[in-house]
């Protein structure tokens, strides 16, 4: 018994240094993928797409549906530029929302792997996110893509929580994040769809309960309304 004791000990220094550095890479992770998206990020002149964003974006709100109607754009990306339009035009700054939303989707990816398939899983999904050079380009650029990817992640990570049965508010998280999708990109539907199909699957291999599938058509529903 006492050799065990003896055995066991040295492995306390090290389970606290396998502790210590998961903790530092949950922190870390999205620090760096706020750093890389936030290098050069102002150092490209606008392109054709992000020019013809500012035009349509600068015009009074009242006057916007219209404009996005001419570009056949969801109006979420358009709204926030009018915004953030009002405080300067650098390319810094009109790329600066993007940039935040594409560390905040490290973030949530972290929590939906963590929570699909363990700590280690989710710090690897976070870490290929935080470096993907495809993300990153996105995550500089004025136009809606960051945006989408933001809600299509949290809409997948309430899904699943709603599907655990962890609480009737996920429910309703998953209609506000789908609906915020919709308003942001077309895309959005495809995401719907794929939710849809796994729901049901889920449902016929008995990984989730059919009373799990009215809140989901009732989020589905309200997302649609917008």
């Amino acid at each position: 018994r006492r050799e065990r004791i003896v055995n066991a000990a040295p492995s306390a220094p090290r389970s606290l240094f396998v502790i210590w550095s998961l903790k530092f890479a949950v922190l870390g992770l999205p620090l760096l993928a706020f750093l890389l998206r936030l290098y050069h990020l102002g150092a490209k002149s606008f392109w054709y797409d992000e020019l013809r964003q500012i035009e349509v974006s600068q015009l009074p709100l009242n006057q916007l549906s219209a404009g996005l109607a001419k570009h056949a754009a969801r109006p979420l990306d358009y709204w926030l530029t009018h915004l953030t339009l009002q405080a300067g035009h650098q390319e810094f700054w009109l790329r600066f929302p993007a940039a935040l939303f594409g560390t905040l989707a490290v973030a949530v990816a972290f929590r939906l792997g963590r929570d699909l398939l363990g700590r280690r899983i989710g710090l690897l999904a976070a870490a290929l996110l935080a470096v993907s050079a495809f993300h990153i380009s996105f995550s500089q650029e004025l136009r809606p893509y960051a945006e989408y990817a933001l809600a299509a992640a949290l809409a997948h990570w309430c899904l699943w929580k709603g599907l655990r049965g962890e609480a009737g508010k996920w429910w309703a998280w998953h209609a506000l994040f789908s609906a915020l999708g919709i308003l942001a990109h077309y895309f959005t539907v495809f995401v719907l769809v794929e939710q849809t199909v796994f729901v049901a699957l889920a449902l016929l291999l008995r990984w989730a309960k059919w009373r799990d599938a009215r809140p989901f058509l009732a989020s589905l529903l309200l997302a649609a309304l917008v």
